[in-house]
């Protein structure tokens, strides 16, 4: 049985929403909301 850690879930997100929304993650910061509740705040290069 293969484990995704969180880093692998964060990348798998982050992946997506460039390839989907075409948006590239400059920067990034992860919110502790508690055991396995896994939220990031993210910063893109959207200016619009």
């Amino acid at each position: 049985m293969t484990y995704l850690t969180n880093e692998d879930v964060r990348d798998d997100i982050f992946e997506a929403i460039a390839i989907i929304f075409g948006l590239n993650i400059l920067d990034f910061s992860q919110i502790e909301l508690g055991y396995m509740n896994l939220n990031w705040k993210i910063k893109t290069d959207d200016y619009s």
